[in-house]
């Protein structure tokens, strides 16, 4: 069956998440689980959730359920499918910020801290007042002995309205540790480390 752009609709996918259409013939289409015969009803379809076909809104409303499932599956702790999920998302908008900082999440969680940096500096950066993604681009800068980075970000995160308490003990932390020693990236990092310990135990 040949798969044909429709980028008119919403961008191509392989079919593996988000919209894919199908089979130039027959104008079969599939837009996730939903099978559509024609092109004129899954237009339709869009159109009944308020989305325009072509128009952003319709690849950001289709991609919902699929954030949805970034959110169910991190709650699960099921962090390879939330990775899955999230990038399947960001594939299809990948300007979206919060995807950014979910996807951050699952790889500090994973203990990837060079990807989670890059992700939630991503989502800092397209989103610049969300204090949850410069929380925990401070944890991550604080993981990776990168102290006055981690202090920047907690700091900022307390701007952004992120005021937890979680954030000002480990600011706290961040700034017992002397900046000038020679050892400071290897102090930041374990400051950081058994700060969480302590807060998990």
């Amino acid at each position: 069956m040949e798969i044909f752009d429709a980028a008119s609709l919403i961008p191509h996918l392989d079919g593996s998440c988000g919209v894919t259409w199908l089979d130039r013939e027959g104008e079969a289409a599939t837009i996730r689980s939903r099978q559509f015969a024609t092109r004129q009803e899954a237009e339709a379809f869009a159109r009944g959730m308020g989305l325009e076909p072509g128009g952003p809104e319709m690849a950001l409303g289709l991609m919902e359920p699929e954030k949805q499932e970034v959110f169910a599956a991190a709650k699960a702790g099921d962090w390879p499918r939330a990775e899955e999920h999230a990038l399947c998302v960001l594939r299809v908008i990948p300007d979206d910020g919060d995807t950014h900082r979910l996807l951050g999440v699952v790889y500090l969680k994973q203990g990837q801290l060079d990807e989670a940096v890059a992700e939630l500096e991503t989502a800092v950066r397209l989103i610049p007042s969300d204090g949850a993604a410069q929380h925990n681009l401070g944890v991550a800068y604080g993981l990776q002995g990168r102290r006055d980075d981690a202090i920047a970000a907690l700091t900022a995160a307390a701007g952004a309205g992120m005021d937890s308490a979680i954030g000002s003990d480990l600011l706290r932390v961040l700034e017992a540790v002397p900046e000038r020693s020679p050892l400071v990236t290897e102090l930041t990092k374990s400051a950081v480390r058994d700060f969480l310990a302590a807060r998990r135990g």
